[in-house]
C-alpha cells in the first residue's frame, strides 16, 4: 500500500537531497519480467551508476548547455549498466512516439500553438514530430557489456522548420511535452510503457511553469503505482536547478 501523501512527500525531500549531487542525470532502459523499463542513472568517471528503478517522467532545457542555441538540447540521455540487457549484445533499441508533440495550456496539455514541431537526430536519422503518432527508429547498439549509451539531438523548430534563433519563424517559449517508447531487437522483449520528456524552451522565466507541468504530467499520465516513486526522481531534478 502507497503512504500517505505527508508521509510521502517527508521521503520524496530526504531521497531527493540524496539524488543531489547527480551533475547529470540519464534514462536508465532496461529488461526485466521479459520488457523494457525506464529508471534513472548517471555517469561516475566512466562507471555507470543506477539511481532509481522505475521513473517515467524526465525534464529537460532547451538551451541550458548552449545559451546560443536556445531550441536544442541532447538531454536527456539513455544510459544502461551492463547486464542491463541480458543475451542482447549487438542488438538495438529504438523508439517510437505513440502521441505526438504537445504544448502546455496552464491546466494541462494541448495542441501546439503555431504549428511547432521537434526534431529527433541520431546520425543519420531523423524524426519529425508534430501533433500526431510518429515512428521512430534504432537509436542505440547494446554492447559488449550488455549496456548501453546514447544521445538524441533535439531540436525544437518554427512552424518554418527552422531551429536557429533570430532566422525564421521562432517556436513560440513555453513547455512541451514528448511522449515515447523504447523497444529492442531482442527476441522475447517486449516494449516499454510510454515515458515523457518535458521541455522548457522559454528559459529561468518558464520554470514554474515546468514544475506545474511535470507535477500535472505525474498526477494525471503516470498511473498508479509509480507515481509516488516519479516524485522522488521529479523533486531531485527541481532541487538540483535551485542549487545551480
Amino acid at each position: 500500500m502507497l503512504k500517505s501523501s505527508r508521509t510521502v512527500v517527508c521521503s520524496v525531500i530526504l531521497m531527493a537531497t540524496g539524488l543531489l549531487q547527480a551533475a547529470h542525470v540519464d534514462i536508465r532502459p532496461y529488461v526485466s519480467s521479459g520488457r523494457i523499463v525506464t529508471g534513472t542513472s548517471e555517469l561516475d568517471g566512466s562507471a555507470v551508476v543506477p539511481l532509481s528503478d522505475r521513473a517515467r517522467v524526465f525534464g529537460a532545457e532547451f538551451g541550458e548547455d548552449d545559451p546560443a542555441q536556445p531550441f536544442f538540447t541532447e538531454d536527456p540521455g539513455f544510459l544502461s549498466e551492463p547486464g542491463a540487457f541480458p543475451g542482447g549484445a549487438g542488438e538495438f533499441v529504438g523508439f517510437d512516439v505513440p502521441t505526438g508533440l504537445q504544448y502546455w495550456t496552464g491546466a494541462g496539455f494541448g495542441a501546439l500553438p503555431a504549428g511547432e514541431s521537434l526534431r529527433i537526430t541520431k546520425g543519420s536519422q531523423t524524426v519529425n514530430v508534430g501533433a500526431s503518432a510518429a515512428g521512430g527508429f534504432y537509436f542505440s547498439t547494446i554492447g559488449a557489456d550488455e549496456g548501453l549509451h546514447g544521445h538524441f539531438m533535439f531540436e525544437l523548430l518554427g512552424s518554418d522548420g527552422n531551429p536557429i534563433p533570430g532566422d525564421g519563424v521562432e517556436p513560440t517559449p513555453g513547455i512541451w511535452l514528448l511522449d515515447m517508447t523504447l523497444n529492442t531487437s531482442m527476441g522475447g522483449v517486449g516494449p516499454s510503457d510510454p515515458f515523457w520528456i518535458v521541455f522548457n524552451s522559454g528559459g529561468e522565466s518558464f520554470e514554474e511553469d515546468h514544475e506545474a507541468a511535470v507535477a500535472w504530467v505525474e498526477g494525471h499520465l503516470v498511473p498508479e503505482p509509480t507515481s509516488a516513486l516519479l516524485l522522488v526522481i521529479a523533486a531531485a531534478f527541481w532541487v538540483r536547478r535551485a542549487a545551480r
